[in-house]
């Protein structure tokens, strides 16, 4: 039984050894800063797109595109009767929307001459090339949503990248949000994800 074990022991301890060293192990990626600003907001895009170019960092930048705490972001900027229902088909249409981007920016990430191009909502400036801006003068605090198209002319029509919000020191993808969805439709293509 004691022999058992020691092989037992042994066994474990040198499969351990195999497959995790110390140079093996790397530090989570450092969050990325930028302003809250027209400028900011084209630095973040061109570094996203150049992620891909790269094939650098790309899965820390993708999963940084999420909101921190959505359900809680959603009710503290829309209030707790619109702000669930805006999270619910934000956490819906996520993977959808992620996997969009991970088709379409390698492409245009490749591409020579890269273009880009960029608008915002806010109060007072509703910009009808911003998805999702009929949801500005329902907030409860004010809201700025950003949005980015990219061409190049070796890929042709501009692509429109997605909206997006400023949320803890960074940009995130919104998608595309209604106050009233159509709950058919939604519920007709709830949770698939996107196929070019």
């Amino acid at each position: 039984m004691r022999l058992t074990l020691l092989i037992l022991t042994l066994c474990l301890a040198s499969g351990c050894a195999d497959k995790t060293r110390l140079s093996d192990l790397t530090h989570p990626t450092p969050q990325i800063s930028y302003p809250d600003t027209d400028a900011g907001f084209r630095k973040f895009v061109s570094e996203l797109v150049d992620a891909h170019a790269n094939v650098s960092g790309v899965q820390g930048r993708m999963h940084a595109l999420v909101i921190p705490n959505s359900s809680e972001w959603f009710i503290e900027v829309f209030g707790p009767t619109a702000g669930p229902t805006l999270d619910f088909q934000y956490r819906c249409q996520l993977s959808y929307q992620l996997s969009r981007l991970y088709v379409y920016l390698p492409l245009f990430a490749r591409g020579q001459k890269r273009l880009l191009d960029t608008e915002y909502s806010e109060q007072n400036h509703l910009s009808p090339f911003v998805s999702s801006s009929e949801l500005i003068p329902s907030a409860d605090q004010p809201l700025r949503i950003y949005s980015a198209s990219i061409a190049t002319e070796e890929e042709g029509p501009w692509l429109k990248v997605n909206s997006f919000v400023y949320v803890d020191g960074s940009f995130r993808l919104l998608g595309a949000l209604t106050l009233a969805p159509d709950w058919h439709s939604f519920y007709a293509s709830y949770d698939k994800p996107f196929e070019p």
